[in-house]
């Protein structure tokens, strides 16, 4: 097999780094979004876990973070398996670009 040009190297090294530009900056949002809904998720878990509400007893406040940790929950469900494949694809490129130092 025969050495590729300098030229060709060069071309595929330009090409992995804007697809991984491509790729990640635009997802960040996506995992900030995910910090934020884990955070709220395991705040409400922790505070109807330790602090329980006496039945009957339940404030508007108590409805809303109810509503908002079992929102956060299904919402960390769906953006692991999203936040997961990034992390892949992210890694893949990285390693690939490594390939040419």
């Amino acid at each position: 097999m025969q050495v590729p040009s300098d030229n060709w190297t060069k071309h595929r090294r330009i090409t992995l780094e804007r697809v991984l530009r491509m790729t990640t900056d635009p997802m960040r949002p996506l995992i900030a979004v995910f910090a934020a809904m884990c955070a709220i998720y395991l705040f409400g878990f922790a505070r109807f876990s330790l602090f329980p509400v006496q039945s009957g007893a339940y404030s508007l406040f108590d409805a809303g973070q109810i509503l908002s940790t079992a929102i956060s929950g299904i919402v960390v469900f769906f953006l692991v398996s999203a936040i997961a494949v990034l992390a892949f694809i992210n890694h893949r490129i990285e390693r690939m670009l490594y390939e040419f130092d």
